[in-house]
């Protein structure tokens, strides 16, 4: 609730960035809280919308690759499996146009096990392989583990246990 009460306080003074920077938070907390009674993907939905679409029109920034990595994130969630691709496309570059390695290898990440759940397992593959070498060469400890449970994730979920190993090997 205090979230939506700032929310209402900068929206009432005109503060576009904080603004965003809410509906932001807000998305997450329901797309991500531990607490059952607080998720709801068709809120989270709309606030990582409102978010994005008041980020858009200020060019391209770290935020606004925030805001499409997670929407990205909350069309995973809900199975609209092509919209999550197009976000993670946009995040990834945004990531690289605002020279963030984090952002760039957090999206090739998500769009590497988006594709390989697709059915396009080269894609995925290559992308999940260049997230990891991307991962290493900025030293992105969380960004490299996340990757290797990503790959293996994959793999064993396409039925490859062998190929989902050599990720943790």
């Amino acid at each position: 609730d205090y979230l939506a009460i700032a929310l209402a306080d900068y929206q009432t003074l005109g503060n576009v960035a904080r603004t965003a920077d809410l509906h932001s938070e807000l998305g997450r907390a329901y797309m991500l809280s531990g607490d059952l009674r607080m998720l709801d993907l068709n809120r989270a939905l709309h606030h990582l919308h409102l978010s994005h679409d008041t980020l858009a029109p200020l060019g391209p920034s770290l935020e606004l690759g925030r805001a499409c990595f997670s929407l990205a994130q909350a069309h995973a969630r809900v199975m609209r499996i092509p919209e999550a691709i197009e976000w993670a496309n946009r995040s990834f570059d945004l990531g690289k146009q605002v020279h963030s390695p984090e952002l760039s290898t957090q999206s090739q990440i998500v769009l590497g096990g988006l594709l390989s759940g697709a059915g396009q397992l080269d894609a995925g593959r290559s992308m999940l392989e260049d997230a990891w070498r991307s991962a290493v060469a900025h030293d992105l400890g969380p960004e490299a583990d996340y990757c290797r449970y990503a790959g293996a994730r994959s793999c064993v979920a396409l039925k490859a246990p062998q190929a989902g190993q050599s990720w943790v090997d």
